[in-house]
C-alpha cells in the first residue's frame, strides 16, 4: 500500500543559493534562483540534478524550496507529499507523508530561507504515476512541486 512510504528527513536552513531547474538535463546552478524544485540530491541547500521525471528505481526524491520572504522564528512549515494519480496503488490525492518543521532561527542579514525534504522509495517500489509536494507556512500554501515516477 502506498501509505507505507516514509518521509526520511526534513532540513530547514538559511539559504544562499538554489539550483535552477532546467528540465531533465541535470540542473544548473543559479544562486539567485527562487523557487521549488524536485531533484536527485540536495547539497549545501542546492538542488542537484533537478528534474520532474524520475525512474521507478530512484531511491530518493528530494525537494527544495527557496523562499521569497523570510519566516519568523516560531513559524511552522508543513510539507506534504501527495500521490495525485498512481492508478490502483492509492486513491487520487492521497497524502503519503507529512512533516511539520518549526523555524528555530533566522540569521541576521539573511534574505532567503530554504526548506528541504526527501521521500524514500517504498519497500515495494514506487507506484508509477503523478505526485506533488506542497509546502505551507501556517495555513497558507507557499508552493507546490509536481513530479512523476515513470
Amino acid at each position: 500500500m502506498l501509505r507505507t512510504l516514509v518521509v526520511v528527513a526534513v532540513a530547514l536552513a538559511v539559504a544562499s543559493g538554489c539550483k535552477k531547474k532546467s528540465g531533465d538535463s541535470g540542473g544548473t546552478v543559479a544562486a539567485d534562483q527562487m523557487g521549488t524544485f524536485t531533484c536527485k540530491d540536495v547539497q549545501a541547500d542546492a538542488c542537484v540534478g533537478s528534474t520532474d521525471h524520475f525512474e521507478a528505481t530512484v531511491p530518493v526524491v528530494h525537494m527544495t524550496y527557496k523562499t521569497k520572504d523570510l519566516p519568523k522564528v516560531g513559524d511552522v512549515y508543513v510539507i506534504q507529499w501527495i500521490a495525485e494519480d498512481v492508478g490502483q496503488a492509492a486513491p487520487p490525492n492521497t497524502v503519503i507523508g507529512t512533516l511539520n518543521e518549526e523555524v528555530k532561527e533566522v540569521a541576521p542579514g539573511t534574505t532567503n530561507y530554504v526548506v528541504n525534504s526527501k521521500l524514500t522509495k517504498p519497500d515495494k517500489g514506487w507506484p508509477v504515476g503523478k505526485y506533488r509536494v506542497e509546502v505551507k507556512r501556517g495555513d497558507k500554501l507557499e508552493t507546490t512541486a509536481r513530479f512523476s515516477i515513470q
